[in-house]
C-alpha cells in the first residue's frame, strides 16, 4: 500500500525478514532531497538525500544492495549516517543510554580548543545521508520508487537485534577514562594561562602611530580584541563600512549643493542637445538626413 508524503518527506517501506524472536515485519524510512548550508546548493541540483530513522548497520554495502531493487542505474558515492543510539555515550555500568547535548564549553572561552566534528557528528540522531554519483542518479531513484509498489527487502546480518547487537558495543574502562578525563583538565588548564597572558600582554599593544591600544573590559578574547585592532588602510577596504557611511552622507543637505546639482544637469543636458545639432549638420552635408 503506498503511502502519502509527510511534509516533504516520501515514506520508503523496508520489510525486515523474519528471526528467532521476531515475526516479519515492515520498517519505514522517510526522505527527501538534501540542502545543506551551503549556498551555492540548490534544491534543483543537490545530489544528496536526507533520510531519517536508517536500519542499524547502514553502511555503504547495504545501502547499494537496498537501492538496487529500486532502479539498477541508481548509482551511490557515499553515505553518511548517525545512529539513534550513540555508541559513545553508553553508561559503563550499564544503565542506559545519555541524550544529553554535549556543550564544548572550551569553546566559549578560548576558540583555539575547539574540536571540529565529523561530518557524520553533524547529523541529527536517527539520520543519514545518502550522495549519489549525480544529480542524474538521485532522480533516477525518486522517479523509480513511484513505481514500486512493495516493500524493499532487507537483510540483517547475522540475524542480530536488539540486546544481542549493542551488547557487543565497549565499555570505556573506569581506570583509564578517568586518567584520561584528568589529563584533558590539566592540558586544559595550560592553555587557558596561555591564552589569559597573550590576552593580558594584547592589552599593551603600541599601534605604528604611536598610540597604546584601549582595549574595554568587556572583551576578553583573542578574536574580540584583535577585532578593534583595524588600520586606516583596513577600514578603507571595508564595504559594509563605505556602504554605511555612504548612507549617511547627504548631498542636497545645502542649498548652494542643490543649486549645484541642477547646474551639473543643466550643462550635461545643453552638451548633448549641441551633439544632436552637430549630428544632424553632419548628416544634412552628406544628404542623409531625410526627416520624411
Amino acid at each position: 500500500m503506498a503511502l502519502s508524503p509527510i511534509k516533504g518527506f516520501v515514506p520508503l517501506q523496508i520489510s525486515l525478514a523474519a528471526t528467532a524472536n521476531l515475526p516479519e515485519s515492515v520498517h519505514l524510512c522517510y526522505i527527501k532531497p538534501h540542502l545543506s548550508k551551503d549556498p551555492n546548493e540548490q534544491i534543483d541540483t543537490t545530489r544528496k538525500l536526507f533520510l531519517i530513522n536508517p536500519l542499524p548497520d547502514w553502511t555503504l554495502d547495504s545501502v547499494k544492495d537496498l537501492f538496487r531493487q529500486v532502479n539498477t542505474g541508481c548509482h551511490i558515492e557515499e553515505v553518511l549516517v548517525r545512529e539513534a543510539i550513540d555508541k559513545s555515550r553508553v553508561s559503563s555500568i550499564g544503565s542506559g543510554i545519555n541524550y544529553d547535548i554535549h556543550v564544548n564549553l572550551s569553546v566559549l572561552t578560548n576558540e583555539e580548543l575547539g574540536v571540529e566534528l565529523s561530518a557524520s557528528e553533524k547529523l541529527p540522531f536517527g539520520s543519514s545521508v545518502v550522495t549519489f554519483l549525480d544529480r542524474d542518479s538521485l532522480e533516477l531513484f525518486l522517479d523509480s520508487l513511484k513505481k514500486i509498489k512493495k516493500p524493499l527487502q532487507w537483510s540483517l546480518p547475522n540475524n542480530e537485534t536488539g540486546i544481542s547487537r549493542y551488547s557487543r558495543i565497549p565499555v570505556l574502562d573506569r581506570t583509564s577514562l578517568e586518567r584520561e578525563v584528568t589529563q584533558a583538565l590539566v592540558d586544559f588548564q595550560k592553555k587557558e594561562k596561555i591564552a589569559e597572558e597573550e590576552v593580558s600582554n594584547m592589552r599593551t599593544i603600541v599601534d605604528e602611530d604611536g598610540f597604546t591600544l584601549v582595549v574595554g573590559s568587556q572583551k576578553k578574547t583573542k578574536s574580540d580584541i584583535l577585532g578593534s585592532m583595524k588600520k586606516k588602510s583596513d577600514l578603507e577596504q571595508d564595504e559594509a563600512l563605505l556602504k554605511k557611511e555612504k548612507r549617511k552622507e547627504k548631498q542636497d543637505f545645502y542649498r548652494f549643493q542643490i543649486r549645484e546639482k541642477k547646474k551639473l544637469e543643466m550643462n550635461s543636458l545643453l552638451t548633448k542637445f549641441k551633439e544632436d545639432q552637430e549630428r544632424v549638420k553632419l548628416m544634412k552635408q552628406r544628404r542623409k538626413f531625410r526627416p520624411y
